[in-house]
């Protein structure tokens, strides 16, 4: 992984390549290509090869901040990253690689051709102009952080959902809690959403604590509003 700051106006290449010999153009280097400002800064893609197999792009995103700026005075931060491990390609903005903010992905492990095999050996970063020299300053390189869906969800090795066993637990209310609820299911049913509910009898709550389950929200178990509100002021 990669991350850079430019204030670039003309395109640069990031490139993950498995030797460090340069110049790769027009080898048969395997070599997997980013190429910011792309086409006079309409895309930004990823593909193989320099130049791109069949001169396309695997991908491309035309997402505005993922693009060259239009003003040198302002630079962006760009990432770049490719995990051999889910054989996933990605690229995003500002500095900290993070699902929301990821603006290309590109996952090789699939049926179309040997790409993953084509970046089996990557291990160096190049990173070199387009047709104008460009400046820029390397922020950081390291290895690839998780930028998944959460494990507990979703595996990203074998690519599909995880089963989720649930957890109900199911109360008996008193005679003023059963009052309120059935009150509420009333007024549910009377309205013009009734239809699209299935109530449940009012003689038991029913309660799926999925929030409490969730491991990335456990800190919150242990969590104290005063603490909290405490650390704020400070």
């Amino acid at each position: 992984m990669i991350v850079v700051q430019t204030n670039a106006t003309c395109s640069f290449h990031v490139s993950f390549s498995s030797t460090n010999v340069l110049p790769t153009r027009g080898t048969d280097v395997p070599t997997l290509r980013f190429v910011v400002g792309k086409r006079r800064n309409s895309m930004t893609s990823v593909g193989l090869g320099n130049p791109y197999l069949k001169k396309e792009p695997i991908d491309y995103t035309r997402q505005p901040d993922a693009l060259l700026t239009a003003n040198p005075e302002r630079s962006r931060t760009f990432w770049f990253l490719y995990d051999s491990v889910v054989q996933v390609a990605a690229m995003g903005v500002q500095g900290c690689p993070q699902a929301d903010v990821c603006r290309l992905l590109c996952r090789l492990a699939d049926s179309t051709g040997f790409r993953a095999e084509v970046c089996e050996n990557v291990r160096y970063v190049i990173i070199s102009s387009g047709k104008l020299p460009v400046s820029l300053r390397i922020v950081h390189v390291g290895a690839p952080p998780d930028v998944s869906i959460p494990r507990h969800l979703f595996d990203p090795v074998e690519w599909k959902e995880l089963p989720w066993q649930g957890c109900s637990c199911i109360f008996e209310l008193d005679e003023q809690h059963l009052a309120i609820v059935k009150r509420i299911q009333g007024l549910l049913s009377a309205s013009s959403l009734g239809h699209l509910y299935q109530l449940v009898p009012p003689e038991c709550l029913c309660l799926n604590p999925a929030r409490l389950l969730d491991p990335f929200r456990r800190p919150e178990l242990l969590s104290q509003p005063a603490t909290q509100g405490a650390r704020a002021d400070n």
